[in-house]
């Protein structure tokens, strides 16, 4: 029964990591694809102030992306200590 409680909690471990990953590449290319809008569609008149907001989209939203990704990993290594840690303690 053990054994099966294991399976379960390294599937859904599993699942989270590609659920992080997904975030990075996702959330970068989303923000990307905003700040280029921003830049490209900027108003003439103000052409610097729509590049720097679609600068600013693109290093925000990477950044957010990345460390809610990273979030993500500590707690899933946090799991995994966890999980290493009860096994020992059941083991003694």
């Amino acid at each position: 029964m053990s054994e099966k409680k294991v399976s379960r909690s390294s599937f859904w471990g599993k699942l989270l990591r590609v659920v992080a990953y997904a975030t990075i590449i996702c959330g970068c290319l989303f923000s990307l694809l905003l700040g280029c809008i921003f830049i490209f569609r900027a108003d003439p008149e103000n052409r610097t102030a729509g590049i720097l907001v679609g600068i600013a989209i693109i290093v925000i939203g990477s950044v957010a992306s990345l460390l809610s990704s990273a979030g993500i990993m500590v707690f899933l290594d946090m799991a995994s200590d966890l999980r290493v840690i009860r096994g020992h303690v059941e083991s003694d």
